[in-house]
């Protein structure tokens, strides 16, 4: 129970007490600094009521801490309550009151008074008190609810200050207030931490909603980040870190992870290689400062290092809703991620889900209604056309035509459907929508004493193929948060995801392929409704997506997570975590694949099937095959935090111990001739069987060590390291020790800068060190010697399962012998960054530059490139060794510019770029190149391709007569006028693969961007967001398909010498990779767009509802670019790309 003073003493008290203007705002802006909370502690700075705060000091310290109630109700501060009680109380408080512009008094050692900074003290009755409440009741009183423009949700602990006098209020949980004003003219001050205060004159309303909007200037104060096994405040982070909002996250319409982050930081890549429904299986291309597409960052999840990027086993980027995110943090240099050993060499994306707030029960409801398309795919010519084309190249090539002139009739009035069709195939078999809903739903709050956060989830996306396959994913997730004892925090996690996939058994990818490999000319059923096979293969992927099977996947994941915190009492400012994890999959797939009958007319009329059916008519039987695979994997580790301020300096440390133990275990099993489509059950098949399986066992131990340093504000220095071995590597060599050092110079808070330039806010040096591992290419028990067993061998000299011994070929059922390396190790990558964070006139342009150098040694290498296979006399598979070297040269620029236009309009404009160029210095080498080819390609990039040097189109035989490099081995006598000529680039007059150029960086960017826009006005806002590439080579421009597209219209004729096609024939030469068919593969694309309107309250309100609005979205709207005929985003034509999306939703908050 709280001890009173006498009432004398209160009385006393009370007279001292003068309240003034201002109130908190004033204070909010500035941070805590020199003797605040240490700016370089890995802890949680939290966001708590001051009444909170004051009544826990109360209980701690056992004192009474004297203030009027309603003066401080609503307030709030920035605090670390287990730091303020490593001080003394009176350290404590004056701690909590110098940013509130309030001061404290001591009465005596148990007894302090809190009042208002700098007021002169008044000698004042009870009664005049009262009087002084009764004659406010007299006057007029406004009211409201203030919102974050941003997010539209209610601030609670808005100062409301009525100018020019010390009358002020606070607006509640649900961000309502009420105040009385003397008259019309008054004036209401409103103001909140971290956003740009608003001056309102009331005038004849009584009620005044705000919106305030953001002020990045004192955000940077406050906000702190996530930086790996801890957080630190944004002012004081040395390294290269980005933190990607809640709100950016959502403004993309997508139940992907991965897909919304892109184009919101430079340096992190994102490509989306397909659309699929259960694309996350197929996951987008994520990348961190690289242009090597074998490198993926780690993923950690509320503090859980998990797998990589590309891994579909465990929770990573596209497991987990978008709406369960509160931030997602991406550590691009290695000094960052140094703490994360050998899995932080190539970036580390930290994932923080939503938790509780010391509120009251708020539910949060969203759904969304979404439509997708594909973004392009080819145009293809019709039937008629078709035909036409292909007497054309056949003349072309000295062949007969394959159709007559009554045949061309015929296909032209389309009189004979069964012989000749006129099928657009895109348009049968692909819907013109596919369509998806999103649904979640959450509730939060708590007291100061236990947070929670509970969400369910379901995502469901359908399949833009004519059938009825789709994906769908239910989550749900529990956070709680506990304070069970004075010193004692402890938080429980619980998450559950069920991802069910129903896909046709051919997949979507070559189903979506196969339509566009499909002539014109072909039908999809006869007259008689019997379904067609095409002329020259046995096929029909409409047919075949409905008849042929399915293949269904239901995965489920279960992650529990125990989290507990001491404050150790003994020692101020130390403190003891504990944390263990397991994550649990099970995942079940069952491929059934059912024949089905495609016919083809003979020449008595008579329609005989081709497919589904033996050499003998008997109708083929189904196939099943079933497999389960079951994955544990658990993370355990304990640190001790260090945090403290003396005076002007503060220290923080940290030491970590962890482990991660891998276990799967996995079975599969066949069975062929099931006697029916309908039993699709193991027992129903016949004795041939398939049975099959495998285990696993992996696991990995480190120590993390991290001291950091800051003085007044202005200096800060840190060193980390990890010290970790891991079971990929051979006994003797697991260890891996990786340190780094990064210091900081806030320039703008020195004497000589400080308030002597208005215009410049924040103005921040970094530079870093670090090195990191890379176990990439050391797979499972690598070190030891293996082989597979195959069950049957081969008797041909290609060596499938054999070997050569003694000059003669011996098969063998055992397979894959392989040799040892006893003494491989880690790979090492060491970077050098240097960065500049400024903000200038108070957040209208920020900008963050960096400038970065990677180099990674001691690559793991196969003894002979993976592009030759050792000799057979070799008797193995060739060894790992650490050879391989490369290096990364990159900038990245990020500049911001905001402005609050007026009381109801604001704007922002953000853009950023990279560019980034890996260099391979050293790789290995295929046995046997010749002399010219040795070392080629050391000195480029990775994924490097290779291409002909095009130099036009032969317009003449003249022309060809004279040219002396042989293009066809026969002193040019195939080549024709509107064939491609090529250069000779070894001078040798032969055309040959000596005379290709290497291309590298054909599959990531060099050079990434994006443009994010915003625009508020009143209650409606747009949010448009723009990616980019450029330097990029794309390998895919001369794909073609079994059927002509709208490109081939433009072809080479005497009457058409400028074409941008060669002639249509069947010769070689123009199927020769080259550059004639261009490269560039640059595009601009409006990767989203997100339109939201939010409903005045006073419409809602009286229902109960806090906050409503209602938004459109899409995605890929736009895309420019040279290429035209498919998505310059996909690999290859034949990927089901990336879709063009439509969103309409809602949120409600109550």
């Amino acid at each position: 129970m709280k001890r009173k003073l006498p009432k004398l003493s209160l009385v006393l008290a009370s007279l001292s007490l003068v309240w003034e203007p201002g109130l908190a705002q004033d204070a909010m802006s500035k941070s805590f600094t020199s003797k605040g909370v240490s700016e370089t502690a890995s802890t949680q700075v939290q966001r708590e009521p001051l009444q909170t705060v004051f009544k826990e000091l109360e209980n701690y310290f056992k004192v009474n801490i004297i203030f009027e109630d309603n003066s401080i109700k609503g307030q709030f501060t920035f605090v670390e309550m287990n730091d303020l009680k490593q001080l003394t109380i009176d350290e404590a408080l004056a701690q909590i009151v110098k940013p509130l512009n309030l001061v404290y008094k001591k009465i005596d050692d148990k007894n302090f008074i809190i009042k208002q900074k700098g007021k002169k003290v008044e000698v004042f009755s009870e009664l005049s008190i009262k009087s002084e409440i009764v004659s406010d009741s007299t006057h007029l009183q406004v009211k409201g609810r203030i919102l974050d423009a941003s997010t539209s949700e209610p601030l609670p602990g808005v100062t409301i200050q009525l100018k020019g006098s010390s009358k002020g209020a606070m607006t509640d949980t649900n961000g309502d207030y009420a105040i009385n004003i003397p008259s019309e003219r008054s004036i209401l001050v409103f103001s909140f931490l971290g956003f740009k205060s608003k001056e309102v004159t009331v005038g004849q309303s009584s009620t005044i909603n705000l919106a305030l909007e953001m002020d990045s200037h004192v955000l940077n104060e406050v906000q702190v980040v996530e930086v790996g096994y801890g957080t630190q405040k944004k002012e004081a982070v040395a390294g290269s870190v980005a933190t990607i909002s809640n709100k950016q996250v959502q403004q993309m319409p997508s139940i992907n992870l991965s897909t919304a982050l892109t184009g919101n930081t430079p340096g992190l890549i994102v490509r989306q290689r397909n659309g699929t429904p259960d694309s996350k299986n197929e996951t987008s291309t994520v990348l961190i400062r690289t242009t090597s597409a074998s490198g993926y960052p780690l993923i950690v999840v509320d503090g859980i290092p998990r797998t990589s990027a590309t891994s579909s086993n465990q929770v990573g980027l596209d497991n987990i809703d978008p709406s369960d995110v509160e931030s997602v943090t991406v550590l691009k240099d290695i000094a960052s991620t140094a703490v994360y050993g050998a899995r932080g060499a190539n970036g580390v994306i930290l994932i923080t889900t939503k938790r509780g707030k010391e509120s009251p029960t708020k539910f949060n409801f969203s759904t969304a209604a979404t439509f997708s398309k594909p973004t392009m795919y080819p145009k293809f010519v019709n039937g008629y056309m078709q035909a036409l084309l292909e007497n054309e190249r056949a003349t072309n090539s000295g062949s007969a035509v394959p159709y007559s002139d009554a045949d061309l009739e015929i296909i032209k009035n389309n009189s004979n459907p069964d012989r000749y069709g006129q099928t657009n195939w895109a348009e049968q078999g692909l819907k013109e929508f596919s369509n998806g809903q999103n649904y979640n739903l959450n509730v939060s709050g708590g007291t100061d004493k236990v947070k929670y956060y509970l969400a369910g989830g379901l995502n469901q996306q359908k399949s833009i193929l004519k059938i009825d396959n789709d994906f769908k994913r239910y989550t749900f997730i529990s956070n709680l948060d506990a304070k069970i004892a004075k010193n004692l925090n402890v938080s429980a996690d619980i998450n559950y995801r069920s991802e069910n996939s129903n896909a046709p058994y051919a997949g979507y990818t070559s189903l979506y392929s196969s339509l566009f490999n499909q002539s014109p000319l072909q039908p999809v059923t006869f007259s008689n409704g019997l379904p067609a096979a095409f002329l020259t293969s046995a096929s029909n992927p409409i047919y075949q997506a409905q008849n042929g099977g399915y293949r269904l996947a239901e995965n489920n994941y279960f992650t529990g997570r125990f989290k507990a915190k001491l404050i150790i009492p003994f020692v101020k400012g130390l403190s003891a975590e504990g944390l263990a994890s397991i994550d649990r999959s099970n995942l079940f797939g069952k491929d059934f694949s059912t024949p089905y009958k495609l016919y083809r007319a003979d020449a008595n009329g008579n329609y005989n099937p081709v497919t589904g059916v033996d050499s003998k008519g008997n109708d083929l039987k189904p196939t099943l095959n079933e497999s389960i695979t079951k994955a544990n994997y658990i993370t355990m580790n304990f640190s001790l935090n260090y945090a403290r301020a003396f005076g002007k300096h503060n220290l923080g440390g940290l030491f970590l111990y962890e482990s991660t133990e891998t276990k799967t275990d996995a079975m599969s099993a066949g069975r062929t001739n099931i006697f029916s489509n309908n039993s699709d059950q193991l027992f129903a098949g016949d004795a041939s069987i398939t049975n099959n399986g495998t285990a696993s066992e992996s696991g990995r131990v480190g120590y993390v060590g991290r001291l950091n340093y800051s003085y007044s504000g202005k200096y800060y220095l840190e060193g980390s390291f990890r010290y970790e071995a891991s079971t990929n590597f051979p006994i003797d060599h697991r260890w891996g020790f990786f340190p780094s050092v990064s210091g900081a110079w806030r320039i703008s808070e020195e004497g000589f800068i400080k308030n002597k330039l208005s215009f410049l806010n924040d103005l921040k040096l970094r530079a870093s060190y670090g090195m990191a591992g890379d176990e990439n290419g050391a797979g499972f028990a690598s070190y030891l010697a293996a082989y597979s067993v195959s069950s049957n061998a081969t008797n041909s000299n290609t060596g499938a399962n054999g070997y050569i011994w003694n000059n003669s070929y011996t098969s063998s059922v055992y397979a894959g012998i392989s040799s040892i390396n006893p003494n491989f190790t880690w790979a090492k990558v060491r970077s050098y960054n240097l960065g500049l964070d400024f903000d200038l006139w108070k957040g209208m342009l920020s900008g963050v530059v960096d400038v970065y150098h990677k180099e990674a040694y001691d690559l793991l290498t196969p003894m002979f490139s993976t592009s030759a296979t050792a000799p057979l006399s070799f008797g193995a598979t060739a060894p790992k060794q650490n050879e391989g070297k490369n290096h990364t040269n990159g900038i990245e620029l990020t500049l911001t510019h905001r402005n609050q236009v007026n009381k109801s309009l604001s704007y922002y404009v953000s853009g950023n770029i990279s560019k980034a160029k890996t260099i391979i210095d050293f790789s290995g080498e295929a046995l046997g190149l010749p002399e010219w080819d040795v070392n080629r390609y050391n000195g480029l990039g990775p994924n490097i391709d290779r291409f002909y040097k095009s130099l036009g189109l032969f317009q003449s035989q003249a022309e060809i007569d004279v040219w002396t490099l042989d293009q066809d081995g026969q002193k040019n006598k195939t080549i024709k006028p509107g064939d491609v000529k090529y250069a000779d680039l070894n001078g040798d007059g032969v055309l040959d693969s000596k005379d290709v150029y290497v291309v590298d960086n054909t599959y990531i960017p060099i050079v990434n961007y994006g443009i994010n826009l915003g625009l508020s006005y009143k209650r409606l806002s747009l949010d448009m967001a723009f990616v980019g590439i450029a330097d990029y080579t794309n390998n895919n421009l001369k794909q073609t398909w079994a059927n002509f597209d709208e490109r081939q219209l433009d072809r080479w004729s005497v009457d058409n010498p400028n074409a941008s096609w060669p002639r249509l024939s069947n010769s070689s030469n123009n199927s020769l990779k080259s550059d004639f068919y261009g490269m560039d593969g640059s595009y601009l694309r409006l990767r989203s767009a997100q339109l939201t309107y939010s409903v005045p309250a006073k419409f809602i309100s009286r229902l109960g509802i806090d906050a409503f609005s209602v938004y459109v979205q899409g995605g890929n709207l736009l895309t420019f670019s040279k290429v035209k005929f498919m998505d310059p985003e996909t690999i290859a034509t034949s990927y089901y790309g990336p879709q063009k999306t439509f969103a309409m939703g809602l949120n409600l908050k109550f």
